[in-house]
């Protein structure tokens, strides 16, 4: 994946493309957050100028990653009051509040409300969004699965997301 996407860095900085360059200074960095490139992420998500929500959600999932609570919960915070177009609003919130979610209850895993939500995320996701937005939560709900002693699901998850079951801890 670098390979093809220094490439493409080359091409969109020749060609002034500076919408493509950020999008793909923003896969570039939460691929990295997905491959335990925590603080690259990190460096790449704190500095966004003008974020989204999207950006805010992975800046907050950095912090989470590294222990910097209160900064992930104004990035949460930031998230409510930034514009966002795709995925709509509403949804990319949905995917903040997990993130919320798992901050103030560090016995989020054995919350109930915590996996129907978690759950009914990944749904859409999986149903309405390319395989990415999927295979990039794939961990939590692995991670839910095997708190609530479901392994069945989550090896069949697993199964359904080969290129991604890599990153997961079992």
């Amino acid at each position: 994946m670098c390979g093809h996407y220094q490439t493409a860095r080359r091409l969109a900085k020749a060609l002034g493309d500076t919408a493509s360059l950020r999008d793909l200074e923003y896969n570039i960095a939460a691929t990295g957050l997905q491959v335990g490139r925590t603080q690259e992420a990190y460096d790449f998500f704190s500095r966004a100028e003008h974020p989204s929500v999207m950006t805010l959600h992975k800046l907050a999932i950095c912090c989470e990653q590294l222990g910097k609570r209160e900064e992930a919960l104004a990035a949460l915070q930031k998230a409510e009051a930034a514009p966002q177009a795709v995925p709509e609003k509403a949804f990319s919130l949905q995917l903040c509040a997990l993130v919320r979610f798992r901050l103030e209850h560090p016995d989020y895993l054995r919350r109930p409300e915590y996996g129907a939500a978690l759950l009914s995320c990944f749904d859409r996701m999986r149903r309405e969004l390319p395989d990415g937005y999927a295979g990039f939560h794939l961990p939590w709900v692995i991670e839910w699965h095997k708190a609530a002693r479901q392994y069945k699901q989550a090896y069949e998850l697993l199964l359904s997301f080969p290129a991604y079951s890599r990153f997961i801890r079992i």
